[in-house]
């Protein structure tokens, strides 16, 4: 009996490790949220000036032709 209540106490330790482990992973997920609109943002920001250098472009090579 006492090796099976021994066992339960190292179950319930580890159990709450794992609780501990997990909360932890949570609160620098929520810490580090902020990296993914920024990420977004520099995107975003990207996408627009390659569709301005596309549209800039058009213009300079009619400009040329002139």
């Amino acid at each position: 009996m006492n090796d099976l209540d021994r066992e339960i106490s190292e179950l319930k330790e580890f159990v709450g490790d794992l609780k501990a482990d997990r909360a932890a992973t949570k609160a620098k997920e929520q810490r580090e949220a902020w990296t993914k609109y920024v990420s977004l943002t520099v995107v975003i920001i990207a996408v627009i000036a390659a569709i301005a250098t596309q549209v800039g472009g058009k213009y300079s090579g009619r400009t040329q032709m002139s």
